[in-house]
């Protein structure tokens, strides 16, 4: 049981939350008092964009977030390792349920989910 709620609040906390944020961030106008070139070129960039092109950067950023939380789960999991080996045993409970091996599964098996019911 806490192998399938683990999973949803990642995604609802990490992704969910992530992109919404990002809207409203991208949404929001940048200071012009801001003498940050980076948040002007990003300001730019963004309005620059139509909306069929603003989803598709939308689900980018959801894409890179998943694999990144994916990659990130699998390391402290023990399904994946870290760049130039090395040798870590991880021991994680989440209340007291042992979880090892089974973060990344959660994750992904809730996002494999959320794209059937997307599609379907």
């Amino acid at each position: 049981m806490m192998f399938d709620i683990f999973g949803k609040k990642v995604y609802e906390t990490v992704v969910k939350w992530g992109i919404e944020h990002y809207k409203k961030e991208y949404e929001t106008e940048v200071s012009f008092d801001c003498n940050e070139s980076f948040w002007k070129s990003r300001d730019e960039f963004y309005k620059k964009m139509n909306e069929d092109e603003k989803e598709i950067f939308f689900g980018i950023l959801e894409l890179t977030m998943i694999d990144t939380v994916s990659h990130v789960l699998g390391i402290l999991d023990g399904s994946s390792s870290l760049a130039g080996g090395g040798f870590f045993e991880p021991e994680i409970k989440i209340n007291g349920e042992d979880m090892v091996c089974d973060l990344q599964d959660s994750f992904l098996a809730y996002v494999e989910e959320q794209e059937k019911c997307e599609k379907g």
